[in-house]
């Protein structure tokens, strides 16, 4: 097996967990939020809400994203949102309307910079005969999840 497929893999696996990680929290959101409400009556976060702002920041940021991945590298850029992923996931400790919100708009920027950089990141780790493999390889492992 050449490198270029063991980075795939891998980073199909990364993918695979943080995004197993991702879908849960986002399924389980608007449950938890309701539960924090009737506990705290002043709290007003909305799951709704945050999957909005998931939504349109990642529309927006996905103009940039190709040039911050273009600036930091494939690598660095899928690092950067990961970190966010994890931040967003680490949000729901504080029961805080303007952490919530916060961290769901650094989710959208992360989802834009995950998807840049990975594209970026299978490509240069493939050749014109190995990208459709690459490609099928990652997406078994990222969907397994």
């Amino acid at each position: 097996m050449d490198k270029g497929r063991t980075h795939v893999i891998f980073m199909g696996i990364c993918f695979c967990l943080l995004f197993t990680a991702y879908f849960t929290i986002a399924n389980l959101e608007k449950i938890f939020l309701v539960s924090v409400k009737n506990e705290e009556p002043g709290y007003t976060g909305d799951g709704y809400y945050s999957q909005a702002l998931i939504s349109v920041f990642c529309a927006v940021s996905l103009w940039i994203s190709p040039s911050v991945c273009n600036v930091l590298g494939s690598k660095p850029t899928m690092f950067t949102g990961a970190l966010c992923l994890v931040l967003f996931i680490c949000s729901f400790f504080f029961t805080s309307t303007w952490v919530l919100y916060l961290a769901s708009a650094l989710m959208g920027v992360s989802l834009a910079l995950l998807w840049t950089g990975q594209s970026a990141y299978l490509v240069q780790n493939s050749n014109q005969h190995t990208l459709e493999i690459n490609l099928g390889l990652f997406f078994v492992l990222y969907q397994s999840g």
